[in-house]
């Protein structure tokens, strides 16, 4: 093992959502979450830099846009990334969607905010008759 050498924590936390219009589906953090020596914030301000994520409507052939809206920080590690992976499910816990890694972004130094607009790629696919479905997201983390 080298001196300074940073592995990887991992976790996972289910959130709630709802549709903001027929369109956009979105779930915010509901309070820090902390995961390893990195935290996501759930409140931090102003308001539209709170994290979260959104879904939109697929087009007639699935494809759709995932975002991740993060603010994050590591009070130890000035290496790390916060990657996401994102699994929408059915009100009666039927999985519909899982996203590829989205990374965040890396923080360079400790104990400072870092801010990302992370998208899930060109690659996500969905059902469109699952969109309207979505209840909930599970969050898959490392960082």
């Amino acid at each position: 093992m080298l001196p300074g050498t940073s592995y990887a924590s991992t976790g996972r936390t289910t959130t709630g959502g709802s549709f903001v219009n027929s369109d956009i589906w979105e779930s915010y953090l509901p309070s820090n979450w902390r995961v390893g020596d990195c935290t996501m914030l759930a409140n931090y301000t102003p308001a539209d830099n709170r994290s979260f994520m959104r879904i939109v409507r697929p087009d007639s052939t699935g494809h759709t846009n995932v975002y991740v809206f993060e603010a994050t920080e590591t009070a130890a590690s000035p290496t790390d990334v916060w990657w996401t992976t994102l699994t929408f499910y059915t009100a009666f816990g039927t999985p519909i969607l899982t996203t590829p890694k989205i990374a965040g972004a890396q923080m360079t130094s400790t104990n400072q905010i870092y801010l990302a607009d992370a998208w899930a790629g060109s690659s996500v696919i969905i059902d469109p008759q699952f969109f309207p479905l979505i209840a909930y997201v599970q969050w898959d983390v490392s960082c």
